[in-house]
């Protein structure tokens, strides 16, 4: 399904995101921001692993043919049916760390 295609590709940019901490187009105007991302190639930080590199790049190729064709195809791909359905206690912690710094909605 074609609008799969598409959230993969919005899903390799956040996974890029989320590995580097940096949104890879900030400050953008839209139509830079389209040209960008037809052309983009990641550097993707050597911490990431070699199975999830190969996902975020697979998600982010320009030949819509060459991307994962469903969401059922990446969930079925290692990398990702490997991660355990539980998150770890550390993983609990440093989500709860972080949602504790967020303000309360009425404070803005």
């Amino acid at each position: 399904m074609e609008s799969d295609l598409i959230c993969g590709k919005a899903l390799g940019i956040s996974l890029v995101e989320i590995a580097t901490g940096i949104h890879p187009f900030e400050r953008l105007q839209q139509f830079e921001l389209m040209i960008k991302i037809e052309t983009w190639v990641p550097e993707i930080p050597n911490i990431i692993s070699n199975q999830m590199s190969e996902l975020i790049l697979n998600l982010l190729k320009t030949d819509l043919n060459q991307r994962p064709s469903s969401y059922d195809e990446i969930l079925e791909m290692p990398v990702v049916k490997n991660v355990p359905q539980e998150p770890s206690k550390q993983e609990v912690d440093f989500v709860t760390s972080i949602l504790q710094k967020i303000p309360p909605l009425d404070d803005f």
